[in-house]
């Protein structure tokens, strides 16, 4: 798992399982439930007010699911704090479009109730769509195996020791829009004093084909939105470059040419254009 444990074999196993929050896409929803069958480990559902039979769904295959009062919509971090009533040690909290290919049995054997794990992606169409090439080469999926920075922490598949996520009071609910909420619970656990590592035994795939343009929408709205709250919350935290006098009059003729440069030169431009999307979110007018 990226660092060395020391395994007491008195110990009585952890207590693992998966939590996928899923909002509306029961097909990919089926394929990451197929995807952890064969590891024999408990799941549980978080359902954020679906409306395409998800609920039938599970309820007709007898599969463990949790919801908001009256099925309410509420966003992904409040539906993931339903993981809070659950018994486990630790949590496995896997994005419901995803596919586990990864390994949990070291998680059975870990004494460690302050380590967060984090895992990668491999994006199966990153070879065909510039964002999710994009994507492949930034934070956590860039990282070697072993200690990582708080900046790197993503929830599309990470394992959380649930006694400290208890104790964090998990994701702040405030964030009900795209992006955020794994960026601001990450600060709180560093503050706490809780370590990040890569896990070389988490890892999924993706058949994501997000197209740049919309990746660049909902950056924009993080920065409108989530930046907004983090930045209030974490006042000396800079993050996103967000008062550097880097110009942003250069994004329409960068969005136009990135897709006709050389792989790390796309790459550069495409960072660009987060910045820009992000920098415009934050300083746009209040909603």
């Amino acid at each position: 798992m990226g660092r060395t444990m020391e395994i007491n074999s008195n110990m009585d196993p952890m207590k693992v399982g998966f939590f996928l929050p899923t909002f509306n896409n029961l097909e990919e929803l089926k394929k990451a439930i197929n995807s952890i069958l064969p590891h024999s480990v408990p799941f549980v559902v978080g359902v954020d007010g679906s409306t395409d039979g998800t609920v039938e769904w599970l309820q007709q295959n007898h599969y463990s699911f949790l919801h908001h009062p009256k099925f309410e919509n509420r966003g992904r971090a409040a539906t993931r704090n339903l993981a809070m009533q659950l018994d486990w040690d630790w949590i496995i909290f896997m994005d419901s479009d995803m596919e586990f290919t990864g390994n949990i049995q070291p998680f059975y054997q870990n004494p460690s109730n302050t380590h967060i794990y984090v895992g990668s992606v491999h994006y199966e169409n990153k070879e065909h769509n510039s964002w999710l090439d994009y994507c492949s080469s930034r934070g956590v999926n860039k990282s070697k195996v072993g200690v990582i920075t708080f900046e790197s922490f993503t929830t599309g598949i990470c394992a959380v020791p649930r006694p400290l996520f208890q104790h964090l009071k998990g994701f702040d609910e405030q964030f009900t829009t795209y992006g955020g909420e794994d960026l601001e619970f990450a600060i709180r656990a560093k503050n706490h004093h809780a370590p990040f590592f890569k896990s070389n035994d988490l890892h999924v795939k993706s058949s994501e084909n997000k197209p740049l343009e919309t990746a660049l929408n909902q950056m924009h709205d993080f920065g409108k939105i989530g930046l907004r709250i983090i930045q209030k919350k974490h006042p000396n935290l800079a993050m996103y470059g967000i008062k550097s006098r880097i110009p942003v009059s250069f994004y329409s003729i960068t969005l136009k040419i990135q897709d006709h440069l050389p792989k790390n030169l796309r790459r550069m431009c495409i960072h660009y254009l987060v910045y820009c999307s992000v920098r415009r979110g934050y300083y746009s007018k209040s909603i």
